[in-house]
């Protein structure tokens, strides 16, 4: 055996041995590791595409028996030894009995689209370790099966009648229309806000980089976007702007989505509309009852009237209107609730315990 060129078998992390099932799931496994559009930027994403072409010439490869035996025998050279192809669209071919084949000229996201199916989504899609695509449709197919390589692109108008992009198979078949761009999946961003921000409103300006195609080019670009918070928007509150995502050769731009957090508040908790405050008490206005002062989240402070009975640690009081706006009732709001938190003296002498023992009956 000649072994000349590119491993195929290493590329694929496989053993000489491995049968069609197990170079498929390798290519899968790969595939999905090495996609272009997981890349976090444009560094990783062009490592990304030269390994995404390397792993699906590969596959092609090895995935035809008729390749594999003159890879197995030659090596890469095997493949690229010969005239150039009859389809004349500039690759390299080989031949084997008279049959001629194309190579280099490979797609590896037609070739991805036709292993997993044109509808499999890369994020969202399950992939199971067993990878035998149980996701894609009934009618999808690996775009290699019946020697149907190499690819040209024709532009609308190239052929009377088909008002949309095609493809012509380079072995004259019928011309099979160029699927539809999906939609890239939308990008989300957490939106961390104050207490204060929800209970106001206020307006958010975020910049944002997206990549885009500009004139056959993909490139990044900024663009400032503008959120009005609404007065008691709650956590958890989306607000998505449609088609200002990413977009790339295959996918038209997604949405970039914001989602509304809650800071941490050092006096309130949230709860639906209402707001929670704990007011620490010492024990003897707790025993004795007094009047106290509650802050409120809109920086004023409200009176609370305890004198006639006795706070206990799962005392609570509600002030009316005094919580949160309601964003489906405007003019409305919740309540504030008031907890207490009961604070006892860190000791006693021996005369202050008996004057609490005169004063409260034991058990």
């Amino acid at each position: 055996m000649v072994a000349m060129g590119r491993d195929f078998y290493q590329i694929l992390n496989i053993p000489r041995s491995a049968t069609e099932d197990e170079i498929k799931k390798a290519y899968k496994k790969m595939a999905m590791k090495y996609h272009p559009d997981k890349a976090k930027d444009e560094t990783a994403r062009a490592k990304n595409e030269e390994k995404f072409k390397e792993i699906a010439e590969a596959y092609a490869v090895l995935s035809d028996k008729e390749k594999k035996e003159i890879y197995d025998k030659y090596g890469e050279d095997g493949l690229k030894g010969g005239g150039p192809s009859p389809g004349g669209f500039g690759s390299q071919s080989f031949g084997n009995g008279g049959t001629t084949y194309t190579y280099t000229n490979i797609d590896p996201r037609e070739l991805f689209n036709g292993v997993f199916g044109p509808n499999f989504n890369i994020f969202g899609d399950s992939f199971f370790e067993d990878m035998d695509c149980a996701n894609s449709p009934p009618n999808s197919r690996n775009i290699f099966d019946n020697q149907q390589f190499g690819q040209t692109f024709m532009t609308s108008g190239g052929m009377p009648g088909m008002g949309s992009s095609f493809f012509m198979n380079s072995g004259g078949g019928a011309p099979m229309r160029q699927q539809k761009r999906r939609k890239k999946e939308p990008v989300e961003y957490d939106l961390k806000l104050t207490l204060e921000e929800l209970f106001n409103g206020c307006q958010k300006r975020m910049k944002i980089t997206r990549q885009r195609i500009r004139d056959g080019s993909r490139g990044s670009e900024s663009k400032v976007l503008e959120i009005n918070v609404k007065p008691g928007w709650k956590a958890g509150t989306k607000v998505t702007f449609p088609g200002d995502g990413d977009e790339d050769e295959n996918h038209v731009a997604g949405d970039i989505v914001f989602k509304i957090g809650e800071k941490p508040h050092p006096l309130f908790r949230r709860d639906g509309s209402d707001l929670i405050y704990t007011h620490k008490l010492p024990l003897r206005d707790a025993l004795c009852g007094g009047s106290f002062f509650i802050p409120t989240i809109d920086g004023s402070r409200v009176q609370l009237r305890l004198e006639e009975e006795v706070i206990s640690p799962k005392t609570t009081r509600r002030i009316g209107n005094q919580g949160m706006p309601i964003s489906k009732s405007p003019g409305s709001r919740g309540d504030l609730i008031v907890h207490f938190d009961i604070v006892f003296p860190s000791k006693l002498n021996a005369s202050q315990k008996r004057q609490i023992q005169s004063v409260i009956p034991g058990s």
